[in-house]
């Protein structure tokens, strides 16, 4: 073979190696592409980016069982089902601490992208610091979302006109007693103020603890206060206070603390109450040593959880009336609860609402009703035989309710709401009521409004 020819060949056969390899890396030739990095783009594997990581903080102090493992539920399916490449990571803090602990993380730079919240006076301040962000715009372009709910339930997480928070639930506080202890002593579930001195009376002479009150942390015996003095007076003292028309050295509260120092007199309440723990007082209703306990409904999940003594044991009643009091049996003390508030600097908004959104399906309002005793706060019709018997019975006497008052400390929000459980926790000390009212009204007054 000559030289010619050799040439000849060898290009002959480099220009059909160089087609060959061209065809299977797919080479785009076409005009306006670059060939080279089109090329090696298609023989790389694009690597997807990582999930978001979204913090969600919530008070409960377990996710094992109650709210906290119906909350967990929710997260764990939004994780595996989400199209928004985001991960929640759920930060359950312990009751007592997260009042403190979520107004320390707005006071950073840093908060949670989604967090529990209370609604009225206390979300007020949080709305306060600009650390909010605000979901009406959300809530009016999905009218579906927005029509579940009941009417009125978006009142008190609404200011200036824009919404800030979700409710997840109704809470009512009720006078929770063991129907076996009444029982065993032939005793009727009291209407009235006299009928729950007899009770007292009767189960103290039989070593019963009559109240279960663990009031180391001064919002639990703030519950039974705020019930006395709104059956003293009626909703307008309070009311008044709101609205910076009234005070605290209004009769019904000087009035209403009298009877708080009766019932201490009378040991309504466990030895030493007051630097008990909420749940040392809690475990004293349900490990049966307790006749009574007068706390909100998300109690049903103590009272059904799994160290219960007294499953099945237990009713509910109104809390009693006063003599010649201004109250009704048919006012509740309670709130829209467990609201979920998006920050502003939230990594994702329309994954944490996306998120909120599932926390008010009828689903999920079934799943919390049945694990907690909450009450709905949506239109969804739960079937209430699925639900404990507890969590049936307060939402039938609910039917009858003629109006709600809100927890004080969430009214008048976290400064001043402080102030006033603390004032109660000083006059189940015997500190003089008069003195205490005097001196919380001089400090609403320093403070209302800031």
């Amino acid at each position: 073979m000559n030289f010619k020819k050799l040439i000849v060949i060898m290009t002959t056969l480099t220009l059909l190696v160089a087609t060959l390899i061209t065809g299977c890396i797919g080479v785009n030739t076409q005009p306006g592409n670059d060939a080279g990095t089109q090329a090696m783009g298609e023989v790389e594997t694009t690597k997807a980016p990582d999930p978001v990581n979204m913090r969600v903080m919530v008070g409960t102090g377990t996710t094992s069982e109650g709210w906290g493992k119906t909350f967990k539920d929710l997260v764990d399916q939004f994780n595996a089902n989400n199209n928004f490449n985001v991960t929640l990571n759920l930060e359950p803090i312990d009751t007592e601490q997260y009042a403190t602990k979520i107004a320390a993380e707005l006071a950073t730079n840093n908060p949670p992208d989604i967090f529990y919240t209370w609604a009225a006076g206390r979300l007020k301040s949080f709305v306060g610091s600009g650390k909010l962000y605000p979901i009406n715009e959300i809530l009016d372009k999905d009218t579906e979302w927005k029509s579940r709910f009941l009417p009125g339930m978006f009142d008190s997480v609404t200011f200036d006109g824009k919404i800030y928070a979700v409710p997840g639930e109704q809470n009512a506080a009720a006078l929770f007693y063991n129907v076996e202890i009444f029982q065993q002593y032939g005793l009727q579930p009291p209407q009235t103020y006299e009928d729950l001195k007899n009770v007292i009376k009767v189960l103290n002479e039989n070593d019963i603890v009559p109240i279960a009150m663990g009031n180391q942390d001064p919002w639990v015996g703030a519950i039974l206060c705020e019930y006395v003095f709104n059956r003293i007076g009626g909703n307008e003292p309070f009311d008044n206070i709101v609205e910076g028309k009234g005070t605290f050295e209004d009769e019904s509260y000087i009035e209403g603390g009298r009877i708080l120092q009766e019932l201490v007199s009378l040991n309504a309440f466990p030895k030493g109450f007051n630097g008990m723990s909420y749940p040392d007082g809690n475990n004293l209703f349900t490990r049966g040593k307790a006749g009574m306990v007068c706390m909100g409904s998300w109690i049903v999940g103590e009272i059904y959880g799994k160290d219960s003594l007294v499953k099945d044991k237990v009713d509910i009643i109104k809390f009693p009336t006063m003599e010649k009091g201004k109250g009704n049996a048919d006012t509740w003390l309670g709130q829209p609860d467990l609201c979920l508030a998006i920050s502003k600097s939230c990594k994702n908004i329309d994954a944490a609402a996306a998120f909120i959104k599932t926390f008010t399906t009828a689903e999920a309002q079934k799943a919390f009703a049945e694990s907690t005793g909450s009450i709905p706060v949506t239109v969804a019709d739960v079937d209430m035989t699925n639900c404990n018997p507890l969590t049936a019975k307060l939402r039938q006497l609910q039917q009858s309710r003629s109006s709600m008052f809100i927890f004080y400390d969430v009214a008048l929000g976290n400064t001043i709401g402080s102030e006033f459980n603390n004032t109660t926790q000083n006059i189940f000390a015997d500190k003089s009521p008069a003195d205490e009212f005097r001196k919380l009204s001089q400090f609403v007054a320093d403070n209302l409004g800031k």
